[in-house]
């Protein structure tokens, strides 16, 4: 780990405080670590040690009291910088189990902004040897290779403190042997400073005295600073826009939901289209079956978006997610950009079928009659922004939900007004004008706008890692 230009302490606290509503995690917290030193917090359940951790790695906002971590002053306008120095290993190893070992270290790299990736990440396997596993997918691994890949993924940034939060909880006693050998080895090897959670005194060069009821002696004073907030990064957005694509395309529930949705609302206007003879075309000159597509957009996304944010907590890897440098807005985009390509591309993938079918297949009179240019352009450009709205609202539902079918149940649901908008007009229920197109495109521009800020709002670190309030 590189040695922080700074002068003073790794890390400090100053009578750090946090309490949840009338529940006090921990209180009065003060300490000092210097750089090269390995530290560890001892108590047993309950006592605030992972909460401390989440606190210094500002997933979690303290009470009250004052700290600095690698020398920035822990503070919100911070985050993002302080998150950029430092590196947490939770309890839980939080791997995407369809992704293997170097697509999860990629995606973790990139999410850094690492230069030279590759070596970091051959670098990071060589430490804790895994290098013959790396294109293993990460659900076939024990748990304590698991654990194994979570060290080295940690490891990826070279970070100026590393917080290892009771690294081996679980393990068989051969496995939480080999994983303090490694952390024993990086001590040896690498010039940071290391704090870490457990219930046993190892591989600490200073342990700190044992936490109880949320308590620890001692007080150092810290030191002010800052660092402006970073601006939006693409290479953060496409890291995770890429693991999503991945992820979707081996979860095979989510490829047939995905491909049997767009298939049904196909049948009905192909079926009314070839029921229409030659001679009836004048007939349905009022008629818009091509309408009946934009259901397609309304409701295909909402399946995926709604696994965006509980998806990740039911697989335990929101928080290993979250403790990088990425910001709310990053990660949000880059999971509707995640949804929003290929629902646009399925959309307009159904839409060319139809046309071709209803072209080669259907009578001259009936196709220019369905076919219609302002039905067409109606297709093409309502496709994007019903997307888009069911996005928003499907990841609205799961940023709130604790459960992946309840949140695609509601985001089906929610989609339920839009299909309905669309299939009444396709009815000529509601009679298609262009007024009523100007309206309707400008609604849908003001609703993702609005939806993007209320996604943004809801989406808070501490109620989704912490479960508060």
């Amino acid at each position: 780990m590189p040695q922080s230009s700074h002068a003073g302490p790794a890390l400090s606290a100053d009578r750090l405080t946090k309490r949840f509503g009338d529940r006090t995690a921990f209180d009065g917290v003060s300490f000092e670590i210097a750089h090269g030193e390995v530290f560890g917090f001892l108590g047993p359940n309950g006592a605030g040690k992972t909460t401390t951790v989440r606190t210094l790695g500002t997933l979690i906002a303290p009470s009250g009291g004052s700290a600095t971590v690698a020398g920035i002053a822990l503070a919100p306008e911070n985050g993002v910088e302080i998150r950029r120095r430092i590196a947490i290993m939770p309890e839980s190893p939080g791997l995407y189990e369809r992704l293997s070992v170097t697509e999860n270290l990629a995606c973790f790299a990139d999410l850094y902004e690492v230069s030279e990736p590759n070596a970091r990440i051959e670098r990071a396997l060589r430490s804790v040897r895994l290098t013959d596993r790396a294109h293993d997918m990460c659900g076939t691994l024990s748990k304590g290779l698991r654990q194994r890949v979570a060290l080295a993924r940690a490891l990826l940034s070279e970070p100026q403190i590393l917080f290892l939060d009771e690294p081996t909880a679980g393990l068989d006693p051969v496995a939480s042997r080999d994983v303090h050998e490694l952390i024993a080895d990086l001590g040896r090897t690498r010039r940071g400073a290391r704090a870490g959670g457990g219930r046993r005194r190892r591989a600490g060069d200073r342990p700190l005295p044992p936490l109880a009821r949320g308590r620890l002696p001692g007080a150092d004073r810290f030191r002010p600073g800052g660092e402006r907030l970073m601006s939006l990064s693409r290479r953060r957005i496409r890291a995770i826009a890429i693991k999503e694509v991945r992820s979707y395309r081996r979860t095979t529930s989510l490829v047939a939901a995905m491909a049997i949705i767009p298939l049904v609302f196909l049948i009905q206007p192909l079926v009314s289209t070839f029921a229409v003879a030659s001679q009836a075309a004048a007939s349905i000159k009022h008629h818009h079956e091509l309408l009946y597509l934009l259901a397609i957009p309304a409701l295909v996304p909402s399946t995926l978006a709604a696994y965006a944010v509980v998806g990740e907590r039911e697989q335990g890897t929101l928080e290993p997610l979250l403790t990088t440098p990425i910001r709310r807005e990053e990660l949000l985009l880059a999971k509707a950009l995640a949804v929003l390509i290929p629902s646009i591309a399925i959309s307009y993938l159904v839409f060319a079928v139809y046309v071709a079918l209803v072209g080669l297949f259907a009578h001259a009179g009936v196709a220019s009659a369905f076919l219609r240019p302002p039905d067409v352009a109606a297709q093409i450009i309502f496709t994007p922004p019903l997307a888009a709205w069911s996005i928003w609202v499907s990841m609205a539902i799961s940023t709130r939900a604790s459960d992946i079918r309840v949140a695609q149940q509601l985001g089906t649901l929610a989609s339920l007004p839009s299909i309905a908008v669309t299939t009444l007009i396709a009815l000529n229920v509601i009679h298609p004008s262009f007024r009523l197109a100007l309206g309707l495109g400008i609604a849908l521009l003001v609703a993702n706008r609005l939806g993007w800020r209320v996604v943004s709002a809801l989406f808070d670190r501490e109620r989704l890692i912490a479960g508060s309030r």
